[in-house]
This record gives C-alpha cells, structure tokens and sequence, in this order.
C-alpha cells in the first residue's frame, strides 16, 4: 500500500512539474592549487621553485595560496611591477600578499599573462594560457 502511493506521489510530481522546471546538478570543477611564496626580494616561490612559467589551461580554476608578506601578488596583462595592467577576468584577490587568490580562466583569456609583484620587478614569471 505504501509503495502504490509513493508512486501516485511521484506521479503527481513529475505531472504537475512538468519540464518547465527540470531538475539541475551543480558540476564543480577541480581546482589546482599551487604555494606561493617569497625568496627575499628577488623571486616568488611557486611550489619550491622561484619564478617559474606556468601553463594554465582555458575552462579550468586554480588557487594561489599566496604567503608573501610585503610582495603584492598580481596577474597582469604586461610583465611590470606597480599595479598597472591588472588581469582581472575570472580573478578574485588580486594584490593578496597573505591568503588566496583565485583563478578562473575565462575561455578567451589571452594566451600569455604574467604574475607580478608590484613592489620588486624581480619577482615575476609568465603564464601560459592554453585550451
């Protein structure tokens, strides 16, 4: 008897919902996440290795956990330091010296970028953006 009327229920549901509003699934991405930090003035350390090119792909989020205090972390258009020229499509926390920075790469992200400090110009690298 129990099982008749949780299929009447059903039923009735789907019925009366019809297609006007279907069900929808939240897919979250995998995130990358890579260690920031600072070697003295003259490189940023990414995963224990300083300044290094990266290669980030289209459609894809990363996380910096920046721990650099004193170097302004930034994503930018042009390799430079100050706060010209900042990429901000798809980042949030741009500037962090302590704490994250996300990245969600637009699908029309252009295809070099550049991490910079915007106090020392030596603590820089690019950013291959790729499909």
């Amino acid at each position: 008897m129990t099982r008749s009327i949780f299929f009447w229920i059903l039923a009735f549901c789907m019925m009366s919902c019809g297609t006007s509003n279907p069900i929808s699934a939240v897919i979250t991405a995998d995130t990358t996440v890579f260690s920031v930090t600072s070697s003295g003035m003259t490189a940023y350390s990414v995963n224990g290795v300083d300044n290094p090119s990266l290669t980030l792909k289209r459609g894809s989020i990363y996380t910096f956990n920046v721990n650099a205090p004193g170097h302004p972390f930034y994503i930018k258009t042009v390799q430079s330091s100050g706060t010209g020229n900042v990429y901000s499509s798809g980042v949030v926390g741009n500037g962090s010296s302590t704490g994250p920075l996300s990245f969600d790469v637009p699908m029309n992200a252009p295809a070099t970028l550049f991490y910079d400090c915007s106090l020392h110009a030596a603590m820089s690298g690019a950013i291959n953006v790729v499909d």
